[in-house]
């Protein structure tokens, strides 16, 4: 992406909210409120040209009272975490700029940061630099009026515009910066170069709006914008799936509240249970947190936090429970198929008939469209489409149930279990696992085993026709051309029949496709191709 084009995506990005702040800014120069003293009219006056409008205090939003965010009792779904890019320059700390030992020990604080706190870098609108000098009624007042306007956007539904907007209202009272304006230059007129000039802790310094300490009204009234921005930031990022970005929100919400607002350590607990990649720690976790909220008054009522706190049992509960059956019937299967191999004296290779590399290839289509998926639904966010949004994430969601089912097994290392699950099983179980781990010749064994049900996973998957041909063309191209370059290296009879192997693979998944047929018939099937097949090439070897 070239500069050019960087910064006009920044600039669009940003539009809509710039003009709320315009409107902000010339309602407040125009006032004749009392709260603005002579030199910040100076500032203001110089902004824009002074609008006819005159603002007319509204007790609700004035500084001198306590401002009450209502939260909404929000209800989620279990999701898998989902990492869309919400920022034009989200890849300005992308790891891969970060290559080098040195890069990354030179920037762990920066790259650590909140993506809410990193994005305030590039918000370099002198209006937003303006309003933070200001007085904080001053401040608080613009705050509030572009809160309200956001907060329409948000309750609409549209949390990726909301999102955006609440990161700029972010900014207003806590920011990163460039330590030099040449380095900050430097960086933005060679934006393309990032890779090899990462940006690093060094470069950067961390601001916070000053607030009078002894001033009541102050501290509470900033205190209370700041939760209320981080709490909104954390039900958009959780409403797009980034649940890891909605707990960074949820734990700098605790920093400014403590134990004053109970509801964030329900909504933490929200983040880590409807995230369905948490793992047992994640969901204990989860636990205290609802513990904690229960412990204390909270807004949100006893009753729904004692739900939660009985589902997030369950989900413990069950979750160990499936991972102690899976091990257990796993490890069975095992120990029936080395039984057979050890009374009939076989030699291991010869017993594993599954085709590996078919598994390895199914595999690589799932992750092609898996990443076919994301760049369409990421296409659609940014159209501002959300019933299409809508729909395509709903088909994503169950084509993710699938992969990541088979990818769970894929992946399943009966050598490294959590802890939780190996404790539930009995004395016999866990000298296998030890002697799958001293003998990695048993390996392969468990291996196929695991396979087969991945193998039964795949078939059963209800996939997009169109979006699975395209992923299945890209990923047969990459795996031809890396045969192709085998062959060319490797002038052997192994290579040769390995490239046959990858066509006749193919050749079976289309037949099983087109005519929906079961394991049993795919099987018979291809028996009846390779005798065929072989019988063509031995017919006229043998007449010559």
């Amino acid at each position: 992406m070239s500069t050019n084009n960087i910064q006009q995506s920044f600039k669009d990005l940003l539009d809509s909210n710039d003009k709320l702040l315009d409107n902000a800014l010339k309602k407040y120069s125009t006032s004749k409120t009392p709260l603005l003293n002579n030199h910040e009219e100076e500032i203001l006056n110089q902004i824009e040209n002074k609008s006819k409008e005159k603002y007319e205090p509204n007790i609700s939003r004035c500084p001198f009272f306590k401002k009450q965010h209502k939260d909404i009792n929000m209800k989620f779904e279990p999701h898998y975490q989902i990492n869309f890019l919400f920022h034009p320059y989200d890849f300005v700390f992308d790891r891969l700029n970060y290559d080098t030992k040195e890069k990354i020990d030179n920037s762990k604080q920066l790259r650590n940061y909140p993506r809410h706190l990193r994005n305030t870098l590039f918000i370099r609108d002198e209006k937003v630099k303006k309003v933070r000098k200001m007085e904080f009624q001053t401040s608080y007042l613009i705050g509030e009026e572009l809160r309200e306007k956001i907060e329409k956007v948000y309750l609409k539904g549209d949390y990726f515009e909301a999102l955006k907007g609440y990161n700029l209202l972010y900014s207003l009272f806590k920011w990163i910066e460039f330590k030099d304006k040449n380095r900050e230059n430097e960086i933005f007129s060679h934006i393309s170069e990032i890779r090899e000039n990462p940006i690093i802790d060094d470069d950067i310094v961390k601001r916070e709006y000053k607030i009078q300490e002894k001033i009541l009204y102050e501290k509470e009234n900033y205190l209370s914008t700041m939760l209320h921005i981080l709490k909104r930031l954390s039900y958009c990022y959780m409403n797009l799936r980034n649940y890891n970005e909605a707990k960074k929100c949820l734990n700098e919400a605790l920093e400014y509240a403590n134990d004053s607002f109970p509801d964030i350590y329900f909504r933490r607990g929200q983040v880590r249970m409807y995230n369905k990649f948490s793992n047992f720690k994640e969901l204990n976790l989860a636990l205290g947190d609802f513990t904690n909220a229960l412990c204390k008054k909270i807004t949100i009522g006893e009753e729904v936090i004692r739900d939660h706190y009985n589902k997030i049992k369950k989900m413990i509960s069950d979750k160990l429970k499936n991972g102690v059956m899976t091990a257990k019937k796993f490890l069975h299967n095992f120990r029936y198929a080395f039984d057979k191999i050890q009374s009939k004296n076989l030699k291991i290779p010869d017993c594993l008939t599954l085709n590996v590399e078919m598994i390895d290839l199914n595999y690589k289509v799932l992750i092609e469209i898996k990443e076919t998926y994301f760049y369409t639904i990421r296409h659609i966010l940014k159209s501002n489409n959300l019933e299409k949004f809508k729909k395509a994430l709903k088909e994503f969601d169950n084509f993710l149930d699938g992969f990541y089912e088979f990818e769970y097994y894929y992946k399943y290392d009966i050598t490294n279990l959590e802890i939780e699950i190996y404790n539930q099983l009995n004395k016999v179980e866990k000298n296998d696992i030890e002697m799958i781990k001293a003998k990695l010749i048993l390996k392969p064994i468990f291996d196929e085993i695991k396979l087969r049900k991945c193998e039964e996973i795949f078939m059963n998957l209800k996939l997009n026709q169109q979006i699975y041909e395209k992923a299945y063309q890209s990923v047969f191209e990459k795996q031809r051309l890396v045969n192709i370059n085998s062959i060319v290296n490797e002038s052997n009879n192994n290579s040769t029949l390995k490239y046959i192997n990858y066509y006749f693979s193919k050749l079976i998944l289309e037949i099983k496709r087109m005519f929906q047929l079961s394991n049993a018939q795919l099987y018979f099937i291809s028996v009846m191709i390779f005798i065929v097949s072989l019988t063509l090439i031995i017919i006229p070897i043998l007449t010559r």
